[in-house]
């Protein structure tokens, strides 16, 4: 299932909420939407990326930048990226105007305020 087709079974998902993989191009994510986490003093709803893989022959090439775009267009929610562990990551993550979070591990998570129903 891809981006797109992710949040048209939202839509359609009696809770409004689903957790699953997602596959747009050589990225494979899972994601849940929506969890609810404590950040900056604030309960808030977010479109968490728990894990995300891209085909080692195509990393470093955009591809996680493409769907991370796609995804902050499609998300109503801000987004939360969980435990980067990868120091590549986590300095594109800051780039982007993302922010650390120190929440349930000793692996940083990043939050982007992506709030577009406030």
């Amino acid at each position: 299932m891809n981006l797109g087709a992710y949040f048209k079974a939202v839509e359609k998902s009696p809770r409004n909420y689903l957790n699953l993989w997602i596959e747009d191009g050589p990225v494979r994510a899972y994601c849940r939407y929506i969890a609810t986490h404590y950040i900056n003093n604030r309960l808030r709803h977010c479109f968490d990326l728990a894990t995300v893989m891209v085909d080692e022959s195509k990393q470093r090439q955009g591809h996680f930048k493409k769907f991370l775009k796609k995804l902050e267009n499609l998300s109503p929610h801000p987004i939360r990226v969980e435990n980067v562990g990868n120091e590549h990551l986590a300095l594109f993550l800051e780039k982007e105007g993302y922010i650390i979070i120190n929440d349930y591990s000793s692996i940083p998570s990043y939050f982007n305020e992506n709030e577009k129903t406030l």
